[in-house]
């Protein structure tokens, strides 16, 4: 539309209307931004249970780690699939739509069996299509044990698998890993006692290790290794899944439960003190009992403690009643609470003394 043709009146009205509209648009950001800030610093002061509510900065930080454990590999993996089977049921669907259009006698035959298959529900086949699929799957190695992840169940779940069904087939990396097959295989039987096993190693991989072991990780390690242990083994034995125990082996995640500490250190037997984070310390030393201890000693009530320290009420009493862990959050909150707490006392102290002797 020509401008000169609009009247003054009319521009002034379209004019409203855009800044109505970049307004309202406005408005709009503004009410997601304070929700999204208000709920962070709610969940921060502890008003709400971040454990259940969560957070925002924590659901960007999941969002980053997406990419850890292979995600976007079965991503990938689901696409390809999700696009094949499209086209697969596209292709079939024209040619039987072909078929039945050519076909005045096969069309009438059909026809009531389309009706029914129309009818139902499509969510309804999918679990049809997987049991008649699946059925007729047959493994043709079986033998009484799942050769898969660690994360799976096994149907001998109280038994290992052998050493030759699950050893030999794998394609091994180092020498520390053919010395552990070949040690293994001897001990299984499968070569006569006879044969005098000579196996030379290469150990500069694992004396350095041994040497400079600065922190769990490294000492989840060796001591795996030590032991002749997998990955795989090791997560199978403490409960966990083989892609969470490499990430505990490759510092990605820390260890913070401490069921899942004391069955690493049992398991592996460590023979040296864990060099865990304070926190972790702070989990593995019974903190609820001594912080209950520290407050009682102090005269501190638990809703003057929770006032001064910002941690919830609600908090305090799922830690005292062991429903819930005391998070690093809260634990940074207690370490702060107690610095400043016995520096007040120390001056407080010092104040009283100087007073005495004047």
């Amino acid at each position: 539309m020509d401008k000169k043709a609009i009247s003054k009146d009319r521009r002034i009205y379209l004019r409203k209307q855009r800044i109505n509209k970049i307004a309202i648009f406005s408005v709009q950001i503004l009410i997601v931004i304070g929700f999204i800030v208000m709920w962070e610093i709610l969940a921060n002061v502890g008003i709400i249970d971040s454990f259940i509510a969560s957070k925002p900065s924590r659901i960007v930080e999941t969002f980053f780690n997406l990419s850890q454990n292979d995600l976007l590999t079965h991503l990938g993996v689901t696409c390809f699939e999700t696009v094949i089977g499209f086209g697969l049921g596209a292709i079939l669907g024209v040619l039987f739509a072909i078929i039945l259009w050519w076909s005045n006698f096969l069309s009438k035959v059909a026809d009531p069996f389309l009706v029914v298959l129309n009818s139902l529900p499509k969510i309804a086949l999918g679990p049809v299509i997987i049991i008649w699929v699946g059925a007729g799957m047959r493994s043709n190695n079986y033998n009484g044990t799942c050769n898969c992840d660690g994360s799976l169940v096994t149907t001998n779940i109280n038994n290992l698998a052998s050493v030759l069904d699950t050893k030999e087939k794998r394609i091994l990396s180092d020498d520390e890993s053919v010395a552990y097959l070949l040690s293994k295989i001897k001990k299984s039987g499968s070569f006569d006692e006879k044969i005098n096993m000579k196996i030379e190693t290469h150990r500069k991989r694992k004396e350095a290790i041994e040497n400079d072991r600065i922190n769990f990780a490294e000492q989840m390690i060796y001591f795996r290794r030590l032991h002749g242990y997998t990955q795989k083994e090791v997560a199978k034995a403490i409960g966990i899944s083989e892609s969470t125990y490499a990430n505990y082996e490759e510092n990605k995640t820390e260890v913070t439960n401490i069921k899942i500490v004391n069955r690493i250190l049992k398991f592996l037997e460590f023979t040296e003190e864990p060099k865990v984070s304070n926190y972790v310390k702070f989990l593995m030393s019974n903190p609820e009992k001594m912080l209950e201890k520290y407050l009682k000693e102090n005269k501190i009530s638990k809703n003057q403690f929770s006032e001064l320290s910002g941690i919830s009420r609600r908090a305090m009493i799922d830690w005292f009643n062991h429903t819930k862990g005391i998070s690093k959050e809260s634990y940074e909150k207690i370490e702060k609470f107690i610095i400043d707490f016995e520096k007040n006392k120390e001056h407080k102290k010092i104040i009283e003394e100087e007073e005495e002797m004047e």
